[in-house]
């Protein structure tokens, strides 16, 4: 059977990336990335994606007080949203668009 992976390389700042010859096989790795990841190096853990989102109509009840409490207002989001979204998600981060 013929090798799939085309090239390793490691960045700056030690990450990996892996070059297939296939588009298919590219994405059979991403399907088992984990053993992948942990067959190059125990250590290692995949790269998680990011995504950035806009959200509209957040109450403003969702900050109670003059603190902002950023980890409670994201649990809030999260929980209010977990029955509407069909993936489960996090939010990483949160912030006024207009300050």
């Amino acid at each position: 059977m013929p090798l799939p992976l085309c090239g390793v390389s490691r960045s700056n700042a030690g990450n990996l990336t892996l070059t297939f010859k296939m588009t298919t096989d590219a994405v059979r790795a991403r399907i088992h990335v984990d053993e992948w990841i942990k067959a190059i190096d125990p250590e290692a853990t995949p790269p998680q994606p990011l995504f950035s989102v806009v959200a509209h109509n957040v109450p403003s009840s969702t900050w109670n007080g003059d603190d902002l409490d950023d980890i409670d207002a994201t649990r809030q989001i999260e929980n209010k949203n977990s029955e509407t979204m069909a993936i489960k998600f996090t939010i990483s981060k949160i912030q006024w668009l207009n300050g």
